[in-house]
């Protein structure tokens, strides 16, 4: 009876890990019930990590592509080994170019806004950690989206909480 009770446990803490975790991210279907109004047709798919989320252990990228308002919409989850890792990540990022740290996302202890061009737009990023994952909603634009990014964050941050 202990062995499958042993067996059972190691089954369970084989599901949580950071591999396991990124799987059913890429797998779980994200309803339109869970996007925000004017979202819609979520397109998960599995990216190359960025050189500084490698530096800090990254273990994988699901991107999410949406259909919105602007020229770009997307959420992203950054699963790392641990939250120091992720934390990691978000304390240090990569900075220049035009990209800045503006700001932090209101109620939320670890995170961070960044603004920066790319190929002709504003790009407006509010990134969160959450456990050992960093959570992102991002937004390309004719202008900087604050609150747009931050509806996206919370609409990614509210899925990982159900996929967990």
């Amino acid at each position: 009876m202990l062995r499958l009770a042993l067996l059972l446990s190691a089954a369970t803490l084989a599901g949580t890990t950071p591999q396991a975790l990124l799987a059913k991210l890429l797998k779980t279907p994200i309803r339109a019930a869970e996007l925000p109004g004017g979202f819609s047709h979520a397109q998960p798919e599995k990216q190359a990590l960025s050189a500084n989320a490698r530096k800090y252990h990254a273990v994988g990228l699901v991107d999410v592509a949406l259909k919105g308002p602007d020229a770009e919409d997307a959420f992203a989850w950054i699963v790392f080994p641990n939250h120091a890792d992720a934390i990691g990540d978000l304390d240090n990022p990569v900075v220049g170019n035009g990209v800045q740290v503006v700001n932090t996302v209101p109620g939320i202890k670890e995170s961070l806004i960044l603004t920066g061009p790319l190929n002709g737009k504003k790009v407006t990023d509010a990134a969160a950690v959450v456990g050992n994952v960093l959570v992102q909603g991002v937004v390309a634009s004719s202008k900087v989206r604050l609150p747009t990014a931050i509806i996206l964050l919370h609409a990614a941050i509210a899925h990982l909480q159900k996929v967990r």
